[in-house]
């Protein structure tokens, strides 16, 4: 870890210049299989769906782990892409640009809690950021939020797979965060 720090932050884990603490940023769901469901190219209503997978319903008791944003992630995603972690910047509110980097993330871990994965992460928030240090020192800055880039999204509804903005269902334009009944009555 410490040959790792000194190579993402170009000196040591010194304490007097970083403040370390730990996050749990992300976690996983399970998915199942949607019986009799069609793949590819299908019209459901007035929507046009492209389907890839079959196994695109969250299970009901991992759903709690969707995250505030409406956003989740299969154990296969998290534990082929979590150590993407690693290096990352340290962002306030979401200005990513590389000079307003509060710090780096020193180390991803994936932990495994029987009912999902946990990715827990390393950060290191440089001191001269003395006001961010306070707040987070304090209590008074609590929470993370992280940022991903991602080759396509499937909406756990209908199984629409989109590449980009343009390509999201309806469902996921209009319907993030609500809950639905399956076919199945779950």
């Amino acid at each position: 870890l410490s040959d790792q720090a000194r190579e993402i932050l170009g000196g040591s884990l010194d304490p007097d210049k970083y403040l370390f603490t730990h996050c749990t940023i992300v976690a996983s769901v399970d998915t199942e299989r949607v019986p009799n469901v069609r793949l590819g190219k299908v019209r459901e209503g007035s929507d046009s769906i492209n389907r890839k997978y079959s196994d695109y319903h969250i299970t009901p008791s991992s759903s709690m782990f969707v995250n505030n944003n409406g956003d989740s992630w299969s154990r296969q995603v998290l534990l082929a892409s979590y150590p993407t972690f690693i290096g990352g910047q340290n962002f306030l509110e979401h200005v990513q640009i590389e000079e307003k980097s509060k710090g780096r993330i020193i180390d991803a871990v994936a932990r495994d809690i029987g009912d999902s994965v946990y990715v827990d992460i390393l950060v290191a928030t440089n001191r001269k950021h003395a006001s961010l240090i306070g707040d987070i020192e304090s209590g008074k800055m609590s929470t993370l939020s992280m940022g991903c880039t991602t080759d396509f999204t499937i909406c756990t509804k209908c199984g629409h797979v989109a590449v980009d903005e343009t390509e999201l269902c309806s469902h996921v334009r209009y319907e993030k965060l609500n809950t639905f009944m399956d076919d199945q009555g779950q």
